[in-house]
């Protein structure tokens, strides 16, 4: 979730905490069978085994599509919004492996506007001048 300290700052941290409690619920919902946790902070963190890309990009979209119905409800000017990296998990890789890459996917996402999702796969497709 990206913003949570500005949340905290301007709502309070009761505001801050619901919000997180939101986030959990929404991706509990929609990335059914999935294992969900949150790693601490704003960040959550879910593995979801067989899952295509396209499968992810569905879920993904209605996790977005739900948090900003949720924001439009409350009718207040919020600065939440979402951020997500992801990997797809091949046979033979390791969690330290895809964590990595997951958060490299990230850290795109939070340097290029956030409240956005980006595949670590993706990443490897966009070349830079010079690169």
């Amino acid at each position: 979730m990206d913003n949570l300290k500005k949340i905290n700052d301007v709502y309070g941290h009761k505001a801050g905490d619901c919000a997180l409690r939101l986030v959990g619920a929404m991706l509990t919902e929609c990335m059914e069978n999935a294992v969900v946790c949150r790693l601490g902070g704003d960040e959550f963190l879910f593995y979801l085994p067989e899952a295509s890309e396209a499968e992810m990009s569905v879920r993904i979209r209605k996790l977005f599509d739900s948090f900003s119905a949720a924001k439009n409800v409350t009718a207040e000017t919020s600065p939440a919004s979402l951020s997500c990296g992801l990997c797809m998990c091949r046979q033979g890789g390791n969690f330290e492996e895809y964590y990595i890459k997951a958060d490299k996917a990230l850290y795109y996402v939070k340097q290029n506007g956030k409240n956005s999702y980006r595949f670590y796969e993706e990443l490897q497709r966009i070349k830079k001048p010079g690169e």
